[in-house]
């Protein structure tokens, strides 16, 4: 199913968006926002598994955790003085 739709955008993104539409003549730009939508939106912009295994890497570096510790409660006595 297809749906309309109608689009604005500033003379920037046109002017960028213009050379990719000239080089892709046989596609309507319909199909080229499709496509780039697809690939962008479709699936996460990052692996679940992966940014897991990240944290919990961050987690098991005692050192690193302690910094973070003291730069988080360092910021608790920042804010005693400010108003409200």
């Amino acid at each position: 199913m297809q749906h309309e739709m109608t689009i604005t955008v500033d003379d920037a993104t046109y002017q960028t968006l213009r050379p990719f539409m000239e080089r892709h003549t046989g596609q309507s730009l319909g199909e080229l926002l499709g496509d780039f939508a697809r690939s962008r939106l479709a699936k996460p912009a990052y692996n679940e598994a992966e940014l897991e295994a990240g944290y919990r890497a961050m987690a098991a570096d005692a050192e690193r955790e302690n910094e973070a510790r003291q730069w988080s409660e360092a910021l608790i006595g920042d804010s005693v003085d400010e108003t409200r």
